[in-house]
């Protein structure tokens, strides 16, 4: 017997009875097989389509990849960056790559050389060491362009420590170097060679314009400051002068004279400022001279109050390597308590300046054509008050010659000290030897 025959699943499914069910059976198993078909297909059709997604997907992927290192690659070339420490802002708002400013050392100062020029000298011409003189002063002539024989005859009887010339002594390019380099050459001791440059150019309309210290202060970067004044110094070594006295420290907010270029009114920002000023003017030994100390002349200000303002530019010039700082001749009882001029003032030149400021440099007077003279007063008794304060050099005494005989006269009668001019004699040829004046 076959095994299914007994099998009652499957009694009532003979090909009998199968082929005797009703069409309206028939319809619905139909039915429901287009049904399963459809959803089959439509399976079907979402899974390729997903596929064709997953394709895409990765497509736009590797796309967004390639792009992505065609930019890195390109922005190195063609975009710009953000400025690091070695870019400066100008200020004109140009960004522009800068090299650091490397300031040379100093040249070795030898005690011995400075006492050996020392013991060769006369009083009378250490004195004449302690003038910072124009050119006119020197040779007495109303107007001096050139140096020649006059120039010559002038510097061997009075051997100055400076000459300082200004707009008027300067014709052209060519003029400039032949009267500096004539100049520095009949010098018997080597001589500054100073020049009030706060901005612009030195020959009108030519070589490099020094923007103002109001545009200077304004540099976000630091190392641009240095960089303008290696410029302008640069320039001014190449006809032959050697000392600035053109940096202002004058804070905005002080109550000064209100210099025009002041580099701005905060103290921290203004020294930052300076310093960058004497650096730079330094990779070509070019000195700078700060001044003039103090500027703030309000006379309720104490010392104590100037330490938190202008003291702190001052310490960041001389900290940078300032040659020079000018004494100025205002009066201040609240700082000094003599009510004499600073310049006159032992307690401002030597115990504030250079012994509170560690200021071993030249001090030198302002011009002393500037100071408000008395009939008790001459020009000769107003210097020798200021070599009694600690000043080391004299600018523009009002009359060369009678300034000199003075100081020789308060000498020999013991008013003066020769210490005090021999200590401002060393203090002048140290500076020169540093610079590289003296070999």
């Amino acid at each position: 017997m076959d095994r299914f025959t007994d099998d009652t699943r499957f009694s009532d499914y003979s090909a009998d009875t199968y082929e005797q069910k009703p069409a309206m059976d028939y319809s619905l198993e139909n039915e429901l097989r287009k049904t399963i078909q459809r959803q089959k297909k439509t399976i079907f059709s979402l899974a390729e389509r997903n596929r064709v997604w997953k394709i895409i997907c990765f497509v736009l992927v590797v796309l967004l990849v390639i792009e992505s290192v065609l930019l890195w690659v390109n922005s190195n070339e063609d975009t710009p960056h953000i400025p690091d420490a070695s870019q400066v802002q100008t200020g004109q708002g140009e960004i522009a790559e800068q090299p650091s400013v490397e300031v040379p050392p100093s040249h070795p100062v030898n005690e011995e050389r400075i006492e050996e020029i020392l013991s060769q000298m006369t009083l009378v011409d250490k004195i004449h060491q302690m003038m910072f003189v124009t050119p006119e002063e020197l040779t007495g002539f109303e107007s001096v362009t050139a140096a020649g024989e006059s120039t010559e005859a002038s510097l061997a009887e009075r051997k100055v420590g400076g000459i300082i010339y200004n707009d008027t002594n300067i014709e052209g390019a060519e003029q400039l170097t032949s009267m500096l380099t004539n100049t520095a050459d009949y010098a018997v001791t080597p001589v500054f060679l100073g020049y009030r440059r706060n901005s612009g150019s030195i020959i009108s309309g030519e070589g490099f314009e020094l923007q103002s210290q109001t545009v200077i202060g304004t540099y976000s970067e630091k190392n641009k400051i240095a960089e303008e004044y290696a410029a302008c110094a640069e320039e001014m070594a190449s006809f032959g002068f050697n000392v600035n006295f053109g940096t202002s420290t004058e804070l905005v907010s002080g109550s000064g004279s209100g210099v025009v270029g002041s580099f701005g009114s905060d103290a921290t920002a203004v020294s930052d400022a300076v310093s960058m000023a004497v650096k730079g003017q330094l990779v070509h030994n070019v000195s700078t001279a700060l001044g003039a100390f103090p500027t703030d002349t309000n006379e309720q200000h104490t010392a104590e109050q100037l330490r938190s303002s202008e003291f702190v530019v001052y310490k960041s010039g001389i900290d940078s390597g300032a040659d020079f700082v000018t004494v100025s001749h205002k009066v201040n009882t609240a700082l000094d308590g003599e009510g004499v001029p600073y310049s006159m003032s032992k307690g401002v030149v030597t115990e504030l300046l250079c012994g509170e400021l560690a200021f071993d440099g030249i001090v030198i007077t302002a011009p002393m054509t500037e100071l408000e003279y008395t009939d008790e007063l001459t020009c000769g008794q107003a210097a020798a008050k200021c070599i009694k304060a600690g000043v080391n050099m004299i600018m523009n005494p009002v009359d060369f010659e009678e300034t000199v005989i003075y100081i020789n006269e308060a000498v020999r009668v013991g008013e003066l000290d020769v210490s005090l001019i021999d200590n401002s004699v060393r203090r002048i040829l140290r500076v020169k030897q540093k610079r590289g004046l003296i070999k």
